[in-house]
């Protein structure tokens, strides 16, 4: 089992944009803290799908209507990871108490 099957290897590269665009729509003026983790989904799903379309690759129609679902799965999942991430290293620096 090759995890290339199942993921688009660069789009881990999605998960440190996104906590990046998450700490400038932190810092936004109006933009609601709980609805960061939306526009986060939003837009790894959208910049997921992009690049899945851009590749070079011969689709049949039901591959095209896999890569895209693929793709947006893997961008909400990075998007996941990020936010995920950002809750751990806040909590870490809390400590236990």
């Amino acid at each position: 089992m090759n995890p290339n099957d199942y993921a688009i290897p660069e789009l881990l590269a999605l998960a440190p944009a996104l906590s990046l665009l998450g700490i400038l729509l932190k810092k936004a003026p109006g933009v609601d803290d709980a609805g960061i983790p939306i526009i986060l989904g939003l837009a790894g799903s959208i910049a997921a799908v992009l690049y899945a379309v851009s590749l070079p690759v011969e689709y049949t129609r039901s591959e095209w209507i896999t890569a895209i679902v693929s793709a947006a799965a893997q961008g909400a999942l990075a998007a996941g990871a990020s936010v995920y991430g950002h809750q751990i290293w806040k909590q870490a620096g809390k400590g236990c108490d």
